[in-house]
């Protein structure tokens, strides 16, 4: 049989297209009954008995002995999910998310992707249709370049963009093999048996809470440092990436150094991580929950409802939404925090912008339709002080002149703007701000209040 240029016979009897290389913009088939119809540029492809989708693949429709299947239908009730996929170029598909599809509005969806490589990278996105008999209908393309600067850790959730100073400064790969010595051998015997390639590495970068157009929120990145600790250590899955175009998948392994050397408020953050997947497998990212495959699963009562909340309450504690009925919930901070961040992801998808009241905190999703998950953060408003100290316990000044006590406050980042100053005897030692004026000859104390916390230190005051 000769179809527009090409024999559809099998293996070694296969011809290549005659004439020009012909355009293909519809196909129709009708009278007759049939299971399936694979359409490729690639001749090679009918070589094996599996036929699947591919580069060059043009139509892959499974019929089911029906004729209302292919490319050039109106989807209707035939279609059952609408799947985005990734690649970069040279490299293979990698399924990113798949909405389920109900009726016209489940075709409407954002997905942000945390997860392309940098450094001007060109990726090709696909939207692809997915019908009821699990026919693939044709890939709807776009390209996009990924460039970014400094390194972004994330996960299925969330993600934290490191700005200043990131970057993976060593890294391993780890390949087990054995070395075997023999008694008349004058060289040993290695053995690579192991299929164990990963990498191991170290990340560093200076973590302060950036606030956009080149503002960095210094004053309250205390507990933003502490979120971001507590998420690293969490023992899930990372997706790290940096502006280089490196990306690994990774578990953070051991402790979290927070290095305060430079500057109280310039913390350094360096870890070791270990590989654990393949960012271009599908089934790697997807299984360590990296990638949100399926949003919902039709016919379903109900849905899952997540809080993850960091010095944040909610209203509504339910952990279950009826399916298409909404969900409303009102958030409040505890008492001397506000807060600072809030993301409502629907079926992984990011709807924070049309549902949360940024002035009022409340959450309103009209209809859930998949799993929702809710993350919120507060910032503490005020650090208190919970101790005040002295390195010194007595210091010397001469009469005229002065000397400036600094006080170690703690926890770093404590607001030591109410510290209060007093001087036992003015007459021999005056104290402002911490500095001492000797004024007479003699001995006094000089002592600091703040919080309910109290340091002194002995001043002798000579000629």
């Amino acid at each position: 049989m000769i179809f527009l240029g090409y024999d559809f016979l099998a293996n070694s009897r296969i011809l290549a297209a005659s004439g020009d290389d012909p355009s293909l913009s519809s196909i129709s088939i009708t009278n007759g009954l049939y299971d399936s119809v694979y359409l490729s540029s690639d001749t090679e492809e009918f070589e094996s008995p599996e036929l699947k989708w591919k580069d060059t693949t043009m139509l892959f429709a499974t019929f089911d002995k029906r004729t209302l299947v292919g490319s050039n239908f109106e989807y209707g009730s035939e279609l059952y999910s609408i799947q985005l996929k990734r690649r970069e170029i040279g490299q293979p598909w990698v399924l990113l998310y798949e909405q389920i599809v109900r009726d016209a509005n489940d075709i409407n969806f954002v997905y942000n992707d945390n997860f392309a490589r940098g450094n001007d990278t060109e990726f090709e996105y696909a939207l692809i249709p997915i019908l009821k008999n699990g026919t693939e209908l044709p890939y709807i393309k776009t390209k996009v370049r990924s460039d970014f600067t400094g390194a972004v850790i994330a996960d299925g959730l969330k993600s934290y963009h490191v700005l200043l100073d990131s970057a993976v400064t060593k890294t391993v790969r780890n390949h087990q093999m054995s070395v075997i010595t023999t008694l008349n051998g004058k060289f040993p015997y290695v053995f690579c048996g192991s299929e164990s390639n990963y990498t191991t590495g170290t990340f560093e970068g200076t973590i302060i809470k950036y606030n956009g157009s080149d503002s960095f929120d210094v004053k309250h990145s205390h507990w933003y440092r502490e979120e971001f600790k507590n998420w690293l250590t969490n023992g899930e899955p990372k997706f790290l990436k940096t502006e280089d175009g490196r990306a690994w998948m990774v578990v953070v392994t051991g402790s979290i150094d927070d290095d305060r050397q430079e500057h109280i408020d310039k913390a350094k953050f360096s870890f070791e991580f270990n590989e654990i997947g393949d960012i271009n497998d599908s089934d790697d990212m997807a299984n360590n929950n990296l990638t949100n495959v399926t949003s919902n699963s039709a016919g379903q009562d109900a849905h899952i409802v997540t809080n993850n909340l960091l010095y944040v309450t909610t209203d509504n504690p339910a952990t279950v939404a009826k399916d298409r009925g909404e969900y409303v919930a009102v958030l409040t901070a505890l008492q001397d925090y506000e807060i600072s961040g809030v993301i409502v992801m629907l079926g992984g998808v990011n709807i924070t912008s049309s549902v949360y009241n940024r002035k009022t905190h409340r959450i309103y999703v009209p209809s859930v339709t998949a799993n929702l998950t809710i993350v919120a953060s507060a910032t503490r408003v005020r650090i208190p002080i919970t101790s005040i100290s002295f390195s010194e316990s007595e210091v010397s000044v001469y009469i005229g002149n002065s000397h400036t006590l600094n006080p170690v406050i703690k926890p770093i980042g404590a607001d030591t703007s109410n510290i209060r100053w007093q001087s036992e005897n003015p007459a021999i030692a005056t104290v402002t701000k911490g500095t001492i004026v000797g004024v007479s000859t003699g001995t006094t104390t000089i002592r600091a209040y703040a919080d309910g916390q109290t340091a002194s230190v002995n001043v002798v005051v000579r000629k």
